[in-house]
C-alpha cells in the first residue's frame, strides 16, 4: 500500500493535490476551476513538456521525481500568431516564458506570473522527503489568486499558504497586470 502525503493549491479555483507514495513519484492533480479563463502552466525546473491549455472545468495530472522542488507559475491568455514562414509564435499576456511555443523548457516567466513552490527543508545537506514546504511566491508580480492547503484542509502543523484574493482589484489601473 502506499503511504500519502498531500497538499491542495487553489489559484482562484484552480486546485493543485499532491500526493506522494512509496515508488518515489508525486502526482500533481491541477484542476482549474478560473470562472471563463485557461491556464497553461510552466514549471522551473521544468517537468517534461507542459504543452498543453487547461480550460476552465479541466482536470489534469502531473508526475514528477519525489525529489522535484521547485515552482509552477501560470500563464493566461495564451494564443499562437502566424509568422514568417508558416510557423506559429505562441506567447500569453501574462506569464509568457519567452520560449515562442507552448512548453516553456524550465524557462522563467516575464512578469507578472503567480507561483507557487515546493521545497524540501534540508538536513545536514541532505534533501528531507518528509519535510516539505510550499508557498504562494509573487516575485514575478501576480495574475491568479492562489491558496496552497494541505488535503487535511489546512490543520494542524500544515497551515494554509497564499493570495487568495484577486490583488489587482485594489491596484491602480497603472499597476494593475
Amino acid at each position: 500500500m502506499l503511504g500519502e502525503r498531500g497538499l491542495t493549491i487553489s489559484l482562484l479555483f484552480l486546485f493543485l493535490l499532491l500526493i506522494s507514495g512509496a515508488n518515489s513519484i508525486r502526482r500533481y492533480f491541477i484542476d482549474n476551476e478560473c470562472p471563463g479563463d485557461s491556464l497553461w502552466l510552466g514549471s522551473v525546473p521544468a517537468i517534461g513538456l507542459l504543452d498543453f491549455e487547461l480550460p476552465t472545468g479541466t482536470l489534469t495530472i502531473i508526475n514528477a521525481d519525489d525529489h522535484w522542488r521547485g515552482r509552477f507559475y501560470f500563464r493566461m491568455h495564451c494564443a499562437a500568431h502566424d509568422r514568417s514562414g508558416g510557423f506559429a509564435n505562441f506567447t500569453c499576456l501574462t506569464g509568457d516564458c519567452r520560449s515562442n511555443v507552448m512548453s516553456c523548457e524550465g524557462r522563467d516567466p516575464a512578469p507578472p506570473a503567480t507561483a507557487v513552490v515546493f521545497e524540501y527543508q534540508t538536513n545536514t545537506g541532505n534533501i528531507d522527503p518528509n519535510n516539505y514546504s510550499y508557498y504562494v511566491d509573487l516575485v514575478h508580480g501576480f495574475n491568479v489568486p492562489a491558496v496552497v492547503a494541505p488535503l487535511s484542509g489546512g490543520q494542524g502543523q500544515c497551515q494554509l499558504a497564499g493570495c487568495p484574493a484577486d490583488i489587482n482589484k485594489s491596484c491602480p489601473t497603472e499597476l494593475q497586470a
